[in-house]
């Protein structure tokens, strides 16, 4: 809980018009405690951390792009596909194979960026994740 305070802090003092990198890393960092929180829990507690995840990461796409900040944006789209995967997981969701889909799409985003930055652990991330959901797509979503 202290980290969700810090990373709410910096959102604060470092404001969307005057620091927009230092805000989009700051949301990202509170998305992945919130997703990290989520793991592990039944499917309505963790519907609500990982809700609060996916909109950090969204609050911190807003003031993305790809051309100016690759990796960034591309990371981001890669935690919001994590995000849907924890879901995915989750006993009792009923929107599993939309959920990988949907992962799926953002990580092949993410993908092309990397690949434009040569970012290796960022391409084989995605690669492996990819793999990994259409197996999960393949056989029924589990």
């Amino acid at each position: 809980m202290q980290a969700i305070g810090a990373y709410l802090s910096a959102i604060e003092v470092n404001g969307y018009l005057s620091f927009p990198l230092h805000v989009a890393e700051a949301q990202k960092g509170l998305a992945e405690v919130f997703a990290d929180q989520g793991r592990g829990l039944p499917l309505v507690e963790a519907e609500v951390f990982l809700a609060r995840a996916i909109n950090a990461y969204e609050a911190a796409a807003s003031v993305l792009d790809v051309e100016r900040s690759p990796e960034l944006w591309a990371q981001v789209r890669a935690g919001m596909a994590r995000v849907m995967s924890i879901h995915a997981q989750l006993d009792g969701v009923d929107t599993r194979t939309t959920d990988l889909e949907g992962a799926i799409e953002l990580l092949g985003e993410a993908l092309l960026a990397f690949e434009r930055v040569e970012d290796g652990s960022g391409v084989s991330y995605c690669k492996s994740a990819i793999e990994e959901m259409n197996r999960a797509l393949e056989s029924g979503g589990s």
